[in-house]
């Protein structure tokens, strides 16, 4: 899932599928685990969608009813269909969809995308681009669809996450590096995000 998650964000729609067809062309795999692997695509589907806020197009079908279709389905290669229909249909979504902020608020969030680590406040980014905390506060959070402290602490995990896949950092220090000097806290703002800890996130993701 993981690795799915990582292709479909870098848009490589070519790459997605033929990992879709490699997952179903898995001999090994029973038909409860085509299911369950099926559902988790699904739901991984949706939180890209969430996180990039990218306008959730499964033409006139809610989240529910697919996972509904999808146990309903009688062979794979139905299966196999629906996923794909979802995938290309989110490929499509990311390539089209285009977040247009005001000026003030897309230099906002430039600024936490790029400094997510450093102290950032928004008191401090309304002191810099000279607007009134409140007023700022009030515009970010209707345009992006998150506070901003939500967003910071969305891309602050965000960015955890990539460094608890792929580094053999430790937990403390990936806490530090992306901006969290409280161990506890980056904890317990980690699970709020992800569900579990950042140590059982790296245990369950390397079995």
């Amino acid at each position: 899932i993981e690795y799915l998650n990582k292709i479909i964000i870098e848009k490589n729609e070519d790459k997605t599928l033929e990992y879709i067809e490699k997952i179903f062309k898995n001999e090994e795999l029973a038909p409860e685990d085509i299911y369950d692997l099926s559902i988790k695509i699904l739901l991984l589907i949706d939180k890209i969608s969430e996180d990039f806020r990218l306008s959730k197009n499964y033409k006139d079908e809610t989240l529910s009813s697919v996972i509904v279709s999808i146990y309903d389905a009688s062979t794979i290669d139905r299966i196999k269909e629906i996923i794909t229909n979802q995938v290309i249909e989110l490929s499509k979504v990311m390539n089209t969809n285009i977040v247009i902020y005001t000026p003030i608020v897309q230099q906002v969030v430039n600024y936490i995308d790029e400094r997510y680590f450093e102290e950032v406040s928004l008191k401090t980014l309304s002191q810099k681009y000279n607007i009134n905390s409140s007023y700022l506060g009030q515009i970010f959070t209707k345009e992006v669809g998150y506070s901003f402290s939500e967003y910071l602490n969305k891309i602050k995990n965000m960015k955890a996450k990539e460094l608890i896949l792929n580094t053999n950092m430790k937990i403390n220090d990936i806490a530090k590096e992306v901006g969290y000097y409280e161990t506890s806290y980056f904890y317990r703002k980690f699970k709020e995000r992800y569900g579990i800890s950042p140590k059982e996130y790296r245990i369950e993701n390397m079995s």
